[in-house]
């Protein structure tokens, strides 16, 4: 415990003392120590986040499928770099999904923390409460809704009341512990399966043809193949199923400007990277709306982001001339695309 609480504290003063640096220079100092066994969280934060974060984003996602006319009660469900929380995945869950692939780089999640993000779930499904929008929300690039009450027309009582039926939610509860502790789904886990996969580097560890949905928010843009990612969605998803995609193009706070990482030359990035095993793989919009579209898929929503380029396009690096004046413009992206 005192190693610990030594840790906590040695890493409250590291990140207190690189917030006082330039943007690029604090980027750069974080990919150095990212060299140093056993300090990975000195340098990205892996605290959980909230039950009301994930309750907003998927009911975030279920609204736009529903405008984009696609599947808003996917019975197999895997999301994309769920990070600390399973919350999202929960989330669908109470909704109605019995099946739920997990995938990421590294394992984050803790037990204890995410039985307690799914007690607070079932409280605000249990409430019907609104889409959370307020400034806690306001760091990440994401699409407005017209309306931010609760979605009754597509999460009806009767829908919630079979899927939040208290048998249903203690097998979810089973296969969360079961899921997070390592252990492998047996053969009396009935219909309700979580399957957690931390590392992940093998498209076959979700079944061909077997996904409704596939979710990410906010993990597109750190992924370095991303040819490979779409490939892997299109492989897991059946006919008819969709991925759904929000994606910050920003540098997320990495430089100076918002877009500033295409002004990095080739050396100032990998100084930032360091030896972490993901940081951004800098590719626009227009970039991942080819690549989709080349693996099969339809895109049925695209919302762009808008705004001002922090950079002038004489200021883009070496390899980044060919960005269009729309992706120095894109800061986000809400992708939703059907495999048909």
């Amino acid at each position: 415990m005192a190693a610990h609480h030594f840790a906590r504290k040695m890493e409250k003063y590291f990140r207190k003392g690189i917030g006082l640096l330039p943007a690029n220079t604090r980027t750069i100092v974080k990919g150095l120590v990212s060299y140093i066994p056993g300090v990975y969280n000195f340098v990205d934060d892996t605290r959980s986040v909230s039950a009301a974060f994930c309750y907003s984003v998927w009911l975030r996602h279920l609204v736009i499928a529903s405008e984009s006319g696609l599947n808003t009660d996917p019975k197999v469900f895997a999301e994309l770099g769920p990070g600390s929380s399973l919350g999202v995945g929960l989330s669908a869950m109470l909704c109605g999904t019995d099946t739920h692939y997990a995938l990421d780089v590294i394992p984050f999640p803790q037990r204890d923390r995410n039985l307690e993000i799914l007690d607070e779930l079932i409280y605000l499904f249990s409430k019907r409460a609104s889409i959370p929008h307020g400034e806690d929300f306001a760091t990440e690039v994401r699409p407005p809704l017209s309306s931010y009450g609760f979605p009754r027309y597509i999460l009806t009582d009767e829908r919630l009341e079979q899927s939040m039926a208290p048998d249903r939610i203690e097998s979810i509860r089973t296969a969360l512990k079961r899921a997070l502790s390592g252990d492998t789904v047996s053969e009396d886990s009935g219909s309700i399966e979580i399957f957690y996969v931390a590392p992940w580097n093998d498209a076959l560890v979700v079944p061909a043809d077997c996904a409704d949905m596939v979710l990410s928010n906010t993990v597109m843009q750190c992924v370095e193949d991303l040819q490979e990612a779409y490939s892997g969605c299109y492989s897991w998803l059946r006919a008819g199923g969709y991925m759904s995609h929000n994606i910050d193009f920003s540098s997320y706070g990495a430089t100076k400007e918002w877009n500033g990482h295409w002004a990095c030359s080739s050396l100032e990035w990998r100084l930032m990277r360091g030896n972490r095993l993901y940081l951004l793989n800098r590719q626009p919009h227009s970039v991942h709306i080819d690549l989709m579209e080349k693996t099969g898929f339809k895109i049925m929503c695209d919302l762009k982001f808008m705004t001002d380029s922090g950079i002038k396009r004489s200021e883009l690096a070496s390899g980044f001339e060919w960005i269009s004046d729309e992706d120095l413009h894109t800061k986000g992206a809400f992708i939703q695309a059907l495999k048909p």
